[in-house]
């Protein structure tokens, strides 16, 4: 293993652990789709080819995102705002989605990866530009039966494109008329599920040894460690500044701008990478 290039691999990952918290505080949102663009080009200015760089980019940020928003639940757990009987009732199907997600991603080249995680980055970027909450006071929660498919979308997707999932299962409950403190609590935790399922997933499923044109010390499988131990720590102390400061901009304006960048970010993966 060559550790030599471990310094300027530190300060990248110190980078982004701080525009990914404060973002993730200012916002209220995972830091995922900015962790997965940020990862796959620190990896490629590396050394890691495309094929690796974008599976370990998905990998390592759902190792990132698992212990980030771990302590979003237990918030929510102590101010009783996560709905217990969704969770237990999605939990299962989640786990399902994460493994058929973290599959198909194994399965597939770079750039099959780049253009899916580019098509949800850009649909969540429409999305946090124009979201409404359609949450109605005396409308009961609608029907068991939907949620099922629904758990296991989110999972499958959540898992193949590297984000815990909040932004899908958000909005998903909801439409399904769970009250916005719930659903935002249920969604934390239920990310925590996703996000550690993946990431076991993605270091039992990658390849036990890379190439060496493609080796960072401890990679397990499509997971780095030495990234994420470097940037949960800067992450979960840059949230709160971010949290600060979105009490002095309004909100939904910065919600359009990181949309857009977002959607810019999602462009340029796939210039790079030669989709089209």
């Amino acid at each position: 293993m060559d550790f030599s290039i471990l310094y300027p691999f530190l300060f990248f990952a110190a980078a982004i652990g701080t525009l990914g918290g404060f973002l993730s505080g200012l916002l209220g949102i995972g830091g995922g789709f900015l962790y997965v663009p940020a990862l796959y080009f620190t990896f490629t200015y590396f050394g890691y080819t495309a094929d690796y760089a974008m599976h370990i980019a998905i990998g390592t940020s759902l190792a990132i995102v698992a212990p980030t928003v771990m302590s979003s639940a237990f918030f929510h757990y102590q101010r009783q705002s996560i709905d217990i009987s969704i969770f237990k009732r999605w939990s299962l199907f989640l786990i399902t989605g994460v493994a058929l997600g973290v599959t198909l991603a194994a399965s597939i080249d770079a750039s099959a990866l780049i253009l899916i995680f580019s098509i949800v980055a850009m649909s969540a970027a429409i999305y946090m530009g124009f979201r409404k909450d359609p949450y109605q006071e005396n409308r009961p929660t609608t029907g068991r039966k939907r949620h099922y498919p629904i758990a296991t979308g989110i999972g499958f997707v959540a898992s193949l494109v590297g984000i815990g999932g909040s932004l899908m299962s958000v909005p998903t409950m909801t439409s399904l008329n769970v009250p916005m403190q719930k659903a935002v609590g249920t969604a934390a935790a239920m990310a925590v599920l996703t996000a550690m399922t993946g990431v076991i997933g993605f270091m039992v499923i990658g390849p036990a040894v890379l190439p060496v044109e493609n080796r960072l010390p401890l990679t397990f499988g499509y997971v780095n460690l030495i990234c994420a131990m470097m940037v949960v720590p800067v992450s979960v102390m840059m949230a709160p500044q971010g949290v600060k400061f979105s009490h002095r901009l309004p909100r939904q304006r910065l919600r359009r701008i990181f949309a857009l960048f977002i959607g810019c970010i999602a462009c340029k993966m796939l210039v790079d990478a030669n989709i089209f």
